[in-house]
């Protein structure tokens, strides 16, 4: 952790194709980097900034992001099988093609972001905001999305408008 920041402190901001698995960046500020490719497996990230940050096909397997700031990021193609996304800001976020089976998104804000080919298998997104999300493609095969903010802030229940 030390040397991602001390980096990130003298204005690094691309850490691609690395190492991170279980790495402890809680708190931190990381918005701008770029972990493209990079495995985070069972990392803790919980109430980290990472605004526009960008983390194509990177791996956060089981990974902590409770709490933090994913705002305008990049996720297309990512790797989020049972990570914990509680409370997570991921607004207009693109989540294409990414794997969030069995995800906690737990009153996720997903308000604009795109999960266009995404894979929510199991994924539990009670109370979470999906206001204007782009589902085209997703599979929502067993995913829990009661009382959900489904349609321009209205809180609805997801199977009354399946039928």
């Amino acid at each position: 952790m030390k040397e991602i920041l001390e980096a990130y402190g003298k204005g690094q901001r691309i850490f691609q194709n690395l190492n991170f698995s279980g790495v402890d960046l809680r708190w931190t500020n990381l918005s701008g980097a770029t972990f493209d490719n990079c495995c985070l497996e069972n990392a803790d990230l919980q109430r980290a900034n990472l605004q526009n940050s960008s983390f194509r096909a990177a791996n956060l397997k089981k990974a902590n992001l409770g709490w933090a700031n994913f705002s305008n990021a990049d996720l297309g193609g990512a790797n989020l099988y049972g990570a914990k996304l509680e409370e997570c800001n991921l607004s207009k976020s693109n989540l294409i093609g990414a794997n969030l089976s069995w995800a906690l998104l737990f009153k996720a804000n997903l308000e604009n972001t795109d999960l266009t080919g995404a894979n929510l298998y199991g994924a539990y997104l009670g109370w979470a905001n999906l206001d204007k999300v782009k589902l085209v493609g997703t599979n929502l095969d067993k995913a829990f999305i009661n009382e959900a903010n489904v349609l321009w802030g209205k809180q609805q229940n997801f199977f009354s408008l399946l039928g």
